[in-house]
């Protein structure tokens, strides 16, 4: 996408994220296994403290809804083209947009309600066997308020200012994966069970963070495959394995924007002074380039997981609810794309910029922290849209529509977890080796 589009469209917006999906190897473990035996310090805060003042400067999103005007079909992720924009009602300049808070009521109502000891208290242990509401939501204030008890340490694990250090500098995707998913990801999840994909070249069997004598954590590697040859299909990046629901696919992307947007410096300055946006943050703006060059991957993957979602809903006799949220990750940032099966609407905060990190640059900001719990246990939380926003904005995305004149929506239901796509096995079998001319001759091999 030219420099001199985004800015335009950076005023507007569009753009996108992911989100979760299913193992059933690593439920069969101990839900007790996640318990840590680390030892921290005495000094910090307690878990009520810091969750009453995340909860005081929450700093909320807004979720924009996005229209697919087109698109390919049966092809990966990475190889899919949807060409999108950000959906504007007729006649009307402004862009309505949903919050995040508003989607989650049900997930911040638990909050307050665990620091005020209505229902299941934020340490209060439940008789699970009961299954109601508030015991439900035991799995997931549980994994949070481990958490908080060792945000200090994970927090060091990955950044600190003196002596300076920083995990992610100069590390490959896989390496960042590896990192946020240890030390931030799968600590929100009771259970803190995943697999990082083994489809990366080069794996980690050991977390690549700061203080590796105190971590020594193994890196657990396996096929995290999900989506339907005839739409879209691939391996996301890691999937984390709740003891009870939905597993959780995610994606992450290197953000060293330097390295990767040198090529448009130029033309970007140019066009800043043009057309005198000096009022926008130039590293914003390539940060906004980087996730737009992957936007499809993300739309693709976002919308596969949320129809692989309404087939588990229709066949696990579950209450079920259909919007669904990704979350795709930088080592700085996080994007959310929530995407309803059922009513086709697709929302994103890509117009915002979402940062991981506080002011400091090596303590987490609160409020991603809480977005990014919710996202990961939305099967207990179940997001929604309001009635007035479903109905105005039902069928908005628009893919329903492709789907069905391209005669694939039916091949939503097929969408499903697997190891290997046959599509992937066409593309390795039409691959011929390779083989030294002076070599062949000696085989006496005819043509």
């Amino acid at each position: 996408m030219a420099a001199r589009q985004l800015l335009y469209t950076i005023q507007k917006t569009k753009v996108f994220f992911y989100g979760l999906n299913e193992i059933s190897m690593l439920r069969s473990m101990k839900h007790h296994d996640h318990v840590s035996t680390r030892y921290f310090s005495s000094k910090r805060r307690s878990q009520t403290e810091i969750l009453k003042s995340a909860l005081d400067n929450y700093e909320d999103l807004q979720l924009a809804p996005l229209k697919i005007k087109n698109c390919n079909i049966g092809v990966s992720f990475s190889e899919a083209c949807l060409e999108h924009e950000v959906y504007s009602c007729t006649g009307n300049d402004i862009i309505l947009c949903e919050s995040f808070s508003n989607v989650f009521k049900e997930g911040f109502n638990a909050l307050h309600q665990s620091i005020d000891k209505v229902g299941v208290g934020f340490f209060d242990t439940p008789n699970i066997d009961n299954g109601t509401e508030d015991d439900m939501y035991y799995y997931a204030l549980s994994a949070l308020r481990q958490f908080l008890t060792e945000i200090d340490y994970h927090e060091k694990c990955l950044k600190q200012k003196e002596p300076f250090g920083d995990a992610f500098d100069k590390q490959n995707e896989a390496y960042v994966a590896t990192l946020l998913t240890n030390h931030l990801l799968s600590r929100l999840v009771y259970g803190n069970r995943y697999l990082i994909s083994n489809s990366y070249l080069v794996q980690p069997l050991k977390c690549p963070c700061l203080k590796p004598l105190e971590c020594s954590s193994l890196i657990n590697c396996g096929q995290t495959g999900l989506g339907c040859e005839d739409i879209w299909y691939g391996h996301p990046d890691i999937v984390l394995v709740p003891p009870n629901f939905s597993n959780i696919p995610l994606c992450f992307f290197e953000d060293d924007i330097e390295a990767q947007m040198q090529e448009d410096d130029d033309m970007l300055t140019k066009d800043l002074l043009q057309e005198n946006y000096g009022s926008i943050d130039i590293s914003e703006l390539k940060l906004k380039m980087v996730l737009e060059k992957r936007a499809e991957q993300i739309l693709s993957q976002a919308i596969t997981f949320s129809f692989c979602e309404s087939n588990r809903d229709s066949s696990g006799g579950r209450e079920c609810h259909t919007l669904i949220p990704s979350i795709v990750l930088t080592p700085h940032h996080y994007l959310v794309v929530m995407y309803d099966y059922e009513h086709d609407i697709l929302l994103s905060n890509g117009h915002q910029i979402s940062p991981l990190w506080d002011e400091t640059g090596v303590k987490f900001n609160f409020s991603a922290v809480l977005q990014i719990w919710m996202v990961l246990n939305h099967s207990y939380f179940k997001p929604k849209l309001s009635s007035e926003f479903q109905k105005d904005f039902a069928f908005t995305c628009e893919i329903h529509r492709i789907f069905k004149e391209l005669q694939v929506f039916d091949k939503t239901k097929q969408i499903t977890y697997r190891p290997s796509f046959r599509q992937e096995n066409k593309h390795l079998k039409d691959k011929k080796p390779f083989m030294l001319y002076s070599d062949y001759k000696k085989t006496n091999v005819m043509l």
